[in-house]
């Protein structure tokens, strides 16, 4: 008979693997569990022992322990054990006694004391939340019910599962030192100075740039020289390029003074926000040169012209030149004529008796700064032309020097002296004007703006456009009238009527 042996075929051996695969799957994590469970509750009986002791201790002290070595007990720890307890010095309002496993660090066993102010008569199982066999011992394998609001007696990231006991005031987590938190002991509000970012607080200076920051939010109120606001969030300035700066000062058309303007950088864009208005106010256009007369007894003129001041603010005369002297440059008698020309002087300087006259035409300049007496006479047809200089002064009751303006003249006959028999016959505009008029001399207003100046004495002003607060003189039958209400001949002119 032959005996064959026969062997195990491949499908057969893979079954019989795939058979034991599925139950070390099964059966390992039971297993696993099952020896978790039996080492930890070694723990028990022994946080028990501390526990009952502890309130041993309280009805003959009115207090518990403060350490192991003041109980009535043997020592309890076996190996790989440890115990520990807490009156609540240390932890605010937890009196406990704690056990764990030094070879199952991340759960831990808490028996809280029949008189702690918090979770009085409980029992936790602590477990760390990122331990899944921690959890599961707490959860599974002690049957316990995870406290609402949970957290640690030992900070971080735990989780606590109530054994045994009323839940009561669940709240494990400690409220930072000056911030306000919720029933959760999630913080709502952190204190000045520290900003909310993530459900932590954090100092203000964590955000970029900023010097005050919200309480309640990760936000900035207030940045630093150099950043600005946007949106809560501090932002670095940008310079603007000052080669691209507008004008913030300008010279005045007139060319005396200067205004200036407010420009501003945008630092958000690094460009210059649109210049301000221009500020300041500009003098008037530059007024043309004049001349003046002499210190009396003098011939010649001076010749002035406008400056700006050092201020920019407005006009002040300069001289420009002086032709003053004591001695005429020459004498003009007997109806002698001097008018100014291209072929001779301006006929300026001169003394002017017996009925000479100077003579400026339309259009030309000049016979200023003379000295006329006895009939001697200045005629302007021109601008500018017999200003300066002194009419009458020889004797009262003698031929009258004059100065008059035709047609055609401004700003002529003026800046000058009258003396006694002196006469200014302003027959146009704006002439006659800024005279000193003495005793015995005249002005005759016969055209508006005209006939101002000083007036001494019996010098008075006739016509139809004298000054406000002039002397003036009306013909009444002969009777002549000084301004201030005395009438009489002797406030004529030599007894003179008009």
């Amino acid at each position: 008979m032959n005996k064959h042996k026969r062997g195990f075929t491949l499908l057969e051996v893979l079954i019989a693997v795939i058979i034991i695969a599925v139950l070390a799957t099964v059966a390992w994590p039971q297993y696993k569990h099952a020896v978790l469970k039996s080492r930890f509750s070694t723990v028990m009986p022994m946080a028990k022992a501390v526990a009952d002791a502890q309130e041993v201790y309280y009805l003959g002290n009115n207090q518990y322990a403060l350490g192991k070595e003041d109980l009535d007990i043997a020592p309890v720890e076996a190996e790989n054990t440890q115990v520990s307890l807490s009156t609540g010095e240390e932890e605010d309002k937890y009196i406990y006694v704690a056990a764990q496993r030094t070879d199952i660090p991340d759960v831990r066993y808490i028996m809280y004391q029949k008189n702690s102010p918090k979770f009085a008569s409980n029992i936790h199982c602590e477990a760390k939340a990122d331990n899944d066999d921690a959890l599961w011992l707490c959860e599974k394998g002690l049957h316990g019910t995870e406290v609402t609001g949970s957290g640690s007696l030992q900070g971080g990231t735990y989780k606590t599962f109530l054994l045994a006991g009323n839940q009561g005031d669940s709240s494990f987590i400690t409220c930072p030192e000056g911030a306000t938190c919720n029933e959760q002991g999630t913080i709502t509000q952190c204190p000045n100075g520290q900003t909310l970012k993530d459900g932590e607080c954090l100092e203000c200076s964590s955000i970029l740039g900023a010097t005050t920051c919200s309480t309640t939010a990760y936000e900035a109120t207030a940045c630093e020289s150099g950043y600005y606001l946007d949106e809560q969030t501090c932002k670095q300035e940008i310079p603007c390029d000052n080669a691209s700066m507008p004008k913030t000062q300008q010279d005045c058309s007139s060319g005396c003074g200067k205004q200036t303007r407010e420009v501003t950088c945008n630092t958000h864009t690094g460009t210059w926000n649109p210049p301000g208005e221009w500020e300041g106010t500009c003098p008037g256009n530059k007024q043309p040169n004049f001349t003046s007369s002499c210190a009396v007894g003098e011939y010649g003129t001076k010749t002035y012209t406008y400056v700006c001041n050092a201020a920019g603010t407005g006009w002040t005369t300069q001289l420009v030149s002086s032709t003053c002297s004591t001695e005429p440059l020459g004498t003009y008698e007997d109806e002698a004529l001097c008018s100014p020309s291209a072929a001779n002087s301006n006929c300026s300087g001169y003394a002017f008796s017996s009925e000479a006259y100077c003579w400026v035409s339309a259009g030309k300049t000049g016979c200023n700064g003379n000295n006329y007496t006895t009939g001697g006479t200045c005629y302007s047809f021109g601008s500018d032309s017999c200003n300066g200089g002194s009419y009458g002064g020889v004797s009262s009751g003698s031929t009258p020097a004059s100065c008059t303006v035709g047609n055609g003249a401004e700003n002529s006959c003026s800046n000058a002296t009258f003396n006694a028999d002196g006469w200014c016959d302003a027959k146009t505009s704006n002439n006659c004007n800024n005279n000193t008029f003495n005793p015995g001399s005249i002005c005759f207003a016969d055209a508006s703006n005209t006939c101002s100046g000083t007036y001494n004495g019996t010098a008075y002003c006739y016509g139809s456009y004298c000054p406000a607060g002039s002397p003036v003189a009306y013909t009444n039958g002969k009777t002549c009238w000084d301004g201030n209400g005395n009438k009489g001949a002797q406030y004529c002119n030599g007894g003179v009527t008009y």
